[in-house]
């Protein structure tokens, strides 16, 4: 999960290096110019977020490995539009018990432990 709050800070890092930018730019221009200029990084700034807050719920089932991933997804994005039901899908990807790796990630694990030459 904390791979999910680095893309996070980084989105955000990424979003305050494009508005001081577009402030230095903003600077040239006259003053509606600048506003649009603002307006529509704010509103770009906005969508990022709120895009990576509606899905919030699958990254933490992805984090977690719970079994039924494909059902608290299927909640997220049917019924996470209104409040209740990403509440719902959050609530399940918390309480789902915690299934098997992949054959894969079983895999990498198993390569990990052995000794390097």
């Amino acid at each position: 999960m904390r791979t999910y709050f680095t893309w996070l800070i980084t989105t955000g890092i990424i979003s305050l290096v494009m508005v001081v930018g577009a402030f230095v730019a903003s600077s040239t221009c006259d003053d509606q110019a600048a506003f649009n200029t603002l307006f529509g990084l704010a509103i770009l700034i906005g969508i990022i977020f709120s895009v990576l807050l509606y899905f919030v719920p699958y990254m933490v089932a992805r984090s977690r490995s719970v079994e039924n991933i494909a059902a608290v997804l299927l909640v997220n994005v049917l019924l996470g539009w209104c409040f209740l039901g990403w509440a719902v899908a959050l609530i399940m990807a918390v309480v789902l018990p915690v299934g098997a790796h992949s054959p894969f990630e079983e895999f990498v694990k198993e390569r990990r432990r052995e000794p390097s030459l």
